[in-house]
């Protein structure tokens, strides 16, 4: 083997190193954004919370009032002050 075989085996093996790198540097990087947008998401999952609940406590009410029991609005505090 001469110096060219040798010096093109070396240079093979060094851009077969770098390309490694950076290919791992990409999968670095690109699981570095999925675990962003993964917090992301479950900080907005936690800061919905409180508006789910509400809505759901609230599903009860609009069942009565969708069927004409309209006891829980003729009630409330704004509805007497009108009506009085």
């Amino acid at each position: 083997m001469g110096w060219a075989e040798a010096a093109t085996a070396g240079v093979g093996l060094v851009n077969s190193y770098l390309n490694k790198k950076g290919s791992d540097a990409q999968g670095n990087a690109a699981q570095a954004g999925l675990d962003y947008t993964k917090g992301v998401y479950n900080d907005a999952q936690g800061n919905f919370q409180p508006y789910m609940q509400a809505g759901q406590n609230s599903l009860a009410s609009l069942a009565q009032a969708n069927s004409g029991n309209y006891s829980g609005f003729q009630s409330s505090p704004d509805y007497l002050y009108a009506r009085d």
